[in-house]
């Protein structure tokens, strides 16, 4: 009789085991594929980042020409917003006035208006914040406030840019 006592407790004692090994093996499975997630989705925001950098490189020499170009954006993000940093300037004055460029992205988009507040050389920004940061060099805008935002539609948005040489480029909504 003491043999199947013993038996039953050598297999209570390896089913424990087994399960144990079991939870381990699905811990280690997720963790695994949240980190290919992550890294997913920070490899297609370097992509985004990279095309619309090569973009406005590209066309920027090229007097005159004008583009309307497609970006694919992850999935999370729901608008992009471009600043015009030589338009968009911080003062005293300009924050306690809410009809200038500075008060109206203040109102519309604070975290972005203290990124140009902090002398960031950052102008193009995706909502919710990332963590990359995008400095498009010698790029304007002609929007009424000096900045403007496009909703993100089907992980897309569409962009026209115009060159202008020496001036460097000029972006705007398609």
């Amino acid at each position: 009789m003491k043999s199947k006592k013993s038996q039953i407790v050598g297999q209570i004692f390896i089913f424990i085991l087994a399960t144990v090994v079991f939870v381990l093996i699905v811990m280690y499975g997720y963790r695994a594929i949240s980190s290919l997630m992550v890294k997913g989705e920070q490899a297609s925001l370097v992509k985004f980042q990279n095309e619309l950098t090569n973009a406005v490189s590209s066309i920027a020499l090229d007097y005159g020409s004008v583009k309307c170009e497609d970006f694919s954006v992850p999935k999370k993000y729901t608008e992009f917003c471009f600043v015009d940093t030589a338009e968009v300037v911080y003062s005293p004055a300009a924050a306690n006035a809410p009809n200038s460029p500075w008060g109206k992205l203040y109102a519309q988009h604070p975290f972005i208006a203290d990124s140009i507040k902090s002398g960031s050389l950052q102008n193009a920004f995706l909502i919710p914040p990332s963590s990359l940061s995008m400095a498009l060099e010698n790029a304007r805008t002609e929007e009424t406030n000096g900045f403007f935002c496009i909703k993100v539609a089907r992980s897309a948005i569409s962009i026209k840019l115009e060159g202008r040489g020496a001036q460097g480029v000029m972006i705007s909504k398609c």
